[in-house]
């Protein structure tokens, strides 16, 4: 059985999140929302081009399935710069845009003519003027992102743009807390749909021998990690020899593999076990010459939590 992973995309396709509840924007004060995507060890900065922000909606365009960071800067309102009298050629000029660099630059500005200063506020911060950032409520990642580009709003909308086709689990606008989906013979149910999406394995559709956990799947055309598997998920499964548990879980249900006598090999990529997260009698019943592979920093760990959670003592966990 294979198990096959999309992280990137041939075109962009429009993601739509909830704002998170950031504190109040201050008196005074402009804010512009920024979105950064890490993919792998690298963090980045999307176009100001592909965001579209309603009252309670962030929109952004994006061609890899990743992680998404959302911040903010806050900014003060620019003050209305009075009219000119007649005769004067002063022009007034633009407070120094942000330079991570170092140093500074300045800009000037020529103001049309007017009765009275405008008393509404610059709904955005000019492009050349680049604010620095507010305080944000999410955690940076460690990487600076590169400063955003100058560029003209697209004519389509986000909205406009193609989705690609749903994959198994139907319609990602009926995916639900507690949907049951199948992919490729192995059973999930959904057990987040906000904020990190996730599903729990439940088993397989067969007595396969070689059965592969991911760290993550697809549902209804969106990523979901597999964080948990549930209680006696392969119990009395007598078939399988072979099982590979995905980097993202976090949790092992009471007899899970409990009863698997002919399972002889174990890779375990996951960091995130605990004695606590595994049930009772997880691997009581697998088979006695067994091999557990395990990342290195858990070797001693994990070694005593299998045991304390059924495994034979004849079992070995290795690196």
């Amino acid at each position: 059985m294979a198990s096959i992973i999309i992280e990137e995309l041939d075109n962009k396709i429009a993601v739509t999140m909830d704002l998170p509840d950031f504190k109040a924007i201050s008196s005074g004060k402009d804010r512009k929302y920024i979105v950064i995507r890490i993919h792998g060890s690298k963090a980045e900065k999307l176009p100001d081009a592909d965001i579209t922000v309603t009252d309670t909606k962030i929109k952004f365009l994006s061609d890899k399935f990743s992680t998404y960071v959302i911040t903010f800067e806050d900014t003060d309102k620019a003050t209305p710069a009075p009219s000119p009298t007649s005769g004067s050629t002063t022009k007034p000029v633009v407070p120094p845009a942000y330079n991570p660099g170092g140093g500074s630059s300045t800009a000037t500005a020529t103001p049309v003519p007017s009765t009275a200063p405008s008393t509404e506020p610059s709904k955005s911060p000019d492009a050349a003027q680049s604010p620095a950032p507010g305080t944000t409520d999410t955690a940076a990642p460690s990487e600076k992102p590169a400063e955003p580009e100058a560029t003209n709003k697209p004519d389509v909308t986000p909205e406009t743009t193609k989705q690609p086709a749903t994959g198994n689990g139907g319609s990602s606008s009926k995916i639900k807390v507690g949907k049951n989906v199948t992919i490729s013979n192995t059973k999930y149910k959904v057990t987040s749909v906000s904020g990190t999406k996730a599903v729990q394995f439940t088993g397989t559709k067969k007595n396969v021998k070689k059965v592969v956990i991911p760290s993550a799947v697809k549902v209804g055309g969106k990523k979901f990690q597999v964080t948990s598997i549930a209680n006696n998920a392969l119990k009395g499964n007598k078939k399988i020899t072979k099982l590979t548990i995905g980097a993202n879980i976090n949790k092992i249900g009471k007899n899970a593999f409990n009863g698997c006598s002919s399972l002889k090999s174990i890779t375990i990529k996951s960091k995130k076990l605990t004695a606590k997260k595994t049930g009772k009698n997880a691997f009581k019943g697998i088979n006695k010459k067994a091999v557990i592979k395990v990342p290195k920093a858990k070797i001693k760990a994990y070694k005593k939590i299998v045991k304390a959670k059924g495994a034979p003592k004849t079992v070995k966990t290795k690196k």
